[in-house]
């Protein structure tokens, strides 16, 4: 290729890739007044002339008559002013949804509402919702679900199906990352239902045609209750699902409960790399059914069935971390200290086996609390291993990694990253930022100096500025304990 050529070609590209990154903004006709903007359909230098003439006029007849008339002037006045404001509210709003490649603004209802904007890298699900109360007309939304909890709602009612198809690619495009973005195969029929289009398909026949499509597109189908496993085992209901696994309570035929953890892989992937990564994963649950811990659950046994790989695990009862802080906020800086000590225990055991084991998932979720006020770890991210070394796609919670392990390089130390941010969670019932040293009373929380400078250490993002092993986390706090004790003396 000539010079020349070579010149259109990269210019060519760079113009490319500058349409792909350009921002966009889509009707979204949400707020209040849009019937009334949609009829005038006035155009933003329009909307602006007609603001700024009424502003002058109204500014010059108060000017003009204040001195010459009383109190009834004043009367009428304000309520001038008043519905002055009201046109304003209607006709001000631009009725747009903003997107860019790296974030979104959706504009509220209200005039008076702050629309903040979403960033895709903070948003980690997405779930179609029906916010309507019992007996309304339906109110489907895309949910957008942030790492810390906070959830963005996407009316499909304000969207025309033009609109639609443009975020839906958008998110495709821009934020692959999303658990739940099958959802979206299908939610044109969910726009048509919404807007009546669709008389002879039930509200039941509708969510169910969606789930066919959904679970078509999935590598796998969960599966359901009553199934059979391996003769001795039905499954009672699921627990959890996402991506390539699943998560169930099964009992035996005398009734004894457990947990099946269940692994996937694609289909796509060819025999030698199914045949490495089936490997591996029976490896790791060998090792994993040595342990022998009193807060470890137990993994009594792994198997293959139908193509599928399983783990069998101890059931214990109780509330995983997430959901108890959740209904019991506010937990105690004593408690949470108290948790600390027991995770950082349960990590000095796993690290000081020979090979050291790496938990690699620890985690809100993973952490169930008894009622005794124990801690148990019940899951380990063995299977997120398994199914992210054969499909290279990294797998688990990011706002618990390390840098370290998101590379791909997981060791002890990783685990200790995600034990500062486990204790941030149970202060805040907030999931802290993703790859970020957390600094909790930068943050606005009470609690102390040390239990600040551990979460901090904890989270360090370079290796060395970290706490070196889990027996270091568990030496200072067994000494902050005891200096809290003898100043509270």
């Amino acid at each position: 290729m000539n010079t020349q050529g070579q010149k259109h070609s990269l210019q060519q590209t760079y113009l490319d890739a500058e349409a792909r990154n350009k921002a966009q903004t889509i009707r979204y006709r949400r707020a209040y007044g849009q019937a009334v903007r949609r009829r005038l359909n006035l155009s933003k230098k329009t909307k602006a002339f007609g603001c700024s003439a009424i502003a002058v006029i109204y500014y010059m007849f108060g000017i003009s008559f204040s001195h010459q008339l009383g109190p009834l002037f004043w009367c009428a006045y304000l309520v001038a002013g008043g519905l002055w404001c009201c046109m304003f509210t209607l006709l001000a709003p631009e009725d747009l949804l903003y997107l860019d490649r790296l974030s979104l603004i959706v504009p509220g209802k209200n005039f008076m509402t702050f629309a903040p904007k979403v960033l895709w890298g903070k948003v980690e699900d997405i779930n179609l919702v029906d916010l309507a109360k019992p007996g309304d007309a339906s109110d489907f939304v895309m949910q957008l679900k942030q790492v810390s909890g906070e959830t963005t709602n996407i009316h499909l009612s304000a969207l025309d199906p033009e609109g639609l198809k443009t975020i839906v690619d958008h998110m495709r495009t821009y934020a692959p990352h999303l658990r739940g973005l099958s959802q979206l195969n299908d939610i044109d029929r969910f726009l048509d239902y919404q807007n009546g289009k669709l008389p002879q398909l039930s509200y039941t026949q509708l969510w169910e045609s969606a789930n066919q499509v959904t679970f078509g597109l999935t590598s796998f189908t969960p599966l359901a209750p009553l199934t059979k496993i391996q003769e001795q085992y039905s499954v009672v209901r699921q627990i959890a699902a996402g991506g390539f696994s699943a998560i169930y309570l099964i009992q035996n035929n005398e009734g004894v409960e457990f947990v099946l953890k269940e692994s996937v892989l694609p289909s796509t992937l060819d025999e030698a790399t199914k045949a490495k990564a089936t490997e591996q994963f029976q490896r790791e649950a060998t090792i994993l059914s040595r342990l022998n811990h009193p807060q470890i659950t137990t993994v009594y046994d792994h198997f293959v069935e139908n193509g599928r790989n399983y783990l069998r695990l101890d059931f214990i009862k109780g509330l995983n971390m997430r959901q108890y802080v959740n209904q019991q906020s506010g937990q105690t800086e004593s408690t949470v200290m108290q948790w600390a000590t027991q995770l950082a225990g349960i990590l000095k055991y796993l690290h000081s086996l020979t090979p050291p084991v790496v938990h690699r998932d620890l985690s809100p979720d993973n952490i169930v609390v008894r009622a005794d006020g124990q801690l148990v770890l019940v899951d380990f991210g063995a299977a997120n291993e398994f199914i992210g070394q054969a499909t290279g796609t990294l797998v688990g919670k990011h706002a618990y990694m390390a840098p370290e392990q998101i590379r791909g390089n997981a060791q002890p130390v990783s685990d200790v990253y995600a034990l500062g941010a486990c204790v941030y969670f149970a202060l805040t019932g907030h999931d802290p930022e993703p790859i970020a040293t957390i600094a909790a009373k930068k943050h606005g929380l009470a609690i102390s100096d040390w239990l600040d400078d551990f979460i901090t250490r904890c989270t360090q993002l370079e290796i060395d500025e970290r706490f070196a092993t889990s027996e270091e986390c568990l030496n200072y706090l067994s000494l902050s304990r005891t200096s809290v004790g003898q100043n509270t003396t």
